[in-house]
């Protein structure tokens, strides 16, 4: 395999794949992530918590359906190819005359011996070019489907939500399938006294029941 023989292109070719994986795959990603964070940014802002039950399951259900319908463009996603992978490490890097390429092309054809010698002569001059390569950087290109850079609102919507969420009047993630708490019923309470004659010198009788006592 004239391939293996070529320094860290093994790594490369893996570094390169992942690489274009992640950018083919992230654009498929962030509405989903979109939907699960504004479920999040929802229920720390305390939303949840106010509802009734009614309007909260049928909120919470449309999101839901949201989040499982964002999932079904994800069976698009491939894998690069290998071809794909040796075209992109050759156009990162400026490379001519496809030098990756020709350590795997065969000759067409049935040539004769002379042409099988010169065949593999080709691949091991254009091996010489294969010297300091680099792994192309991801590019997922997510500003051309979003030119406004809207999808910075929901990271900065949950950054504010989560710190609200610290707060008297912020939520919870519990909320989204309890949600509000009926506070306990706070009982009556009623004090009464009796106070003595001046002349005899007492301090007021308290008639509190016990049950009525403060703490």
């Amino acid at each position: 395999d004239r391939e293996s023989s070529v320094p860290g292109l093994t790594g490369l070719r893996t570094m390169t794949g992942l690489s274009m994986a992640f950018e083919r795959l992230w654009p498929l990603l962030l509405p989903p992530l979109v939907t699960a964070s504004t479920l999040l940014i929802l229920s720390w802002a305390g939303l949840f918590r106010t509802l009734p039950e009614m309007p909260r399951l049928i909120f919470v259900g449309a999101l839901a359906v949201a989040f499982l319908a964002s999932l079904w463009p994800i069976r698009r996603f491939r894998f690069p190819a290998t071809h794909e992978i040796t075209a992109r490490i050759e156009a990162s890097n400026a490379l001519k005359h496809q030098p990756i390429s020709a350590q795997t092309d065969k000759p067409a054809g049935s040539p004769d011996d002379f042409a099988n010698a010169l065949w593999r002569e080709h691949p091991a001059r254009m091996s010489s070019s294969l010297t300091g390569l680099a792994a192309s950087t991801p590019e997922p290109k997510t500003h051309e489907q979003d030119r406004f850079a809207l999808r910075a609102l929901p990271a900065l919507g949950l950054a504010v939500a989560f710190a609200w969420s610290f707060g008297s009047s912020g939520g919870r993630i519990s909320d989204i399938w309890t949600g509000p708490q009926a506070a306990p019923p706070v009982p009556p309470r009623i004090d009464a006294w009796v106070t003595p004659p001046r002349y005899t010198g007492k301090a007021p009788i308290f008639l509190t029941s016990a049950q009525n006592a403060g703490p």
